[in-house]
Formats: structure tokens, sequence, C-alpha cells
């Protein structure tokens, strides 16, 4: 219980967190100029960006595709891992 004090980052509370946008097979497709049958390959593979099965459908979350677009996700676009 010292004097020391720890800073945080600061918190904007009056301002709602950015929504979650869901793409589609289709849409993602189009926005890597790539097929569908390939996005459907690479989901085998486990390449490709991140995926998820929400009601029987597959959906790849916006913000998810943009990270592995720009390498951020720790993977390489194009499906390599």
């Amino acid at each position: 219980m010292g004097g020391d004090m720890t800073t945080h980052d600061s918190v904007d509370l009056d301002t709602p967190p950015a929504p979650r946008r869901w793409l589609t097979a289709a849409e993602v497709a189009e926005r890597l100029n790539v097929s569908t049958a390939t996005l459907t390959v690479w989901r085998r593979e486990h390449k490709g960006p991140p995926w998820k099965k929400l009601v029987s459908r597959i959906r790849y979350l916006e913000s998810e595709v943009a990270a592995w677009e720009d390498g951020s996700d720790g993977s390489e676009p194009g499906g390599a891992s």
C-alpha cells in the first residue's frame, strides 16, 4: 500500500464497441479475389482466414479476415500457414 500508482489506459465508456460484422463465404471470396471453392479447400486444409460455423452456416468475422489479410494474426495471406 505504498505510494506506487499503476497507470491504466483510459476507456471511453460513452463510446460503444464497434459492432462485429460477420461475412459470408461469398463476401470473403470476393474480398480476397478467390473462389468460394478455394475457401472450402482452405477450411479443409486449416488454411486461410479464421471461420466459424454459426447455425450450420459458415461465417467469417470481418476483423479476423482483415487481420489475416495483413498478416497480423501470425499467418500469411493466400492460405499459407
